[in-house]
């Protein structure tokens, strides 16, 4: 059994918690987790629904059109995987692949192996809220929504939120590794990397 800690954006809300899952793989991690196309393997008594991810000691965080602030602590937590913007590790894996910069990514690949895309991403407007990400994709454009969730390394997120005198824009912190859900992006873009 492997547990970890993770964060989950969704419009309005951060949601960070542990993820147990029993995994044979020394490298799972979340992004397995979410595009597996089976139900978990939690014991059939255990509270668990089908297209939710299980979290435990879970804090909830919700915006308050200034900063996020805690406003609610769980001991068990079910959060529908549609409703995951994007997700990563709370303790990112330290890894020189992961630590490349855009442009080091696309002068390291042949064209007889997956290309570094530098993508900029999108989500649907919930509320009064959109996230702007972006990121290296490594892989074929044409199997992009192969699975729910695609990896991105070197990523930024911008979240706008509405308010009455215009969009305030909240940064996140630089993240080596985010899975991004597929379903719920509006527009993709691969951009030119500007050094």
């Amino acid at each position: 059994m492997k547990e970890w800690k993770i964060v989950i954006g969704s419009p309005g809300k951060i949601v960070v918690g542990d993820i147990k899952v029993e995994s044979k793989m020394v490298d799972a991690r979340t992004h397995s987790v979410l595009n597996r196309k089976v139900g978990g393997s939690s014991a059939v008594t255990e509270f668990n629904l089908t297209g939710f991810i299980k979290l435990t000691d879970v804090t909830l965080s919700e915006h308050n059109n200034k900063e996020y602030q805690e406003s609610r602590k769980y001991k068990e937590f079910l959060f529908r995987k549609d409703n995951i913007y994007f997700v990563y590790d709370e303790n990112q894996p330290k890894n020189s692949i992961l630590e490349e910069t855009p442009t080091q990514a696309m002068q390291n690949t042949d064209t007889g192996q997956k290309k570094a895309h530098y993508l900029e991403l999108t989500t649907r407007t919930v509320g009064n809220s959109y996230y702007l990400i972006k990121g290296v994709f490594t892989g074929f454009l044409k199997n992009f929504e192969d699975n729910d969730f695609i990896q991105l390394t070197n990523v930024s997120i911008v979240e706008y939120l509405k308010k009455e005198d215009g969009f305030f824009k909240l940064k996140y912190d630089s993240k080596s590794f985010v899975s991004v859900n597929t379903k719920v992006l509006e527009s993709v873009s691969e951009v030119e990397i500007s050094d």
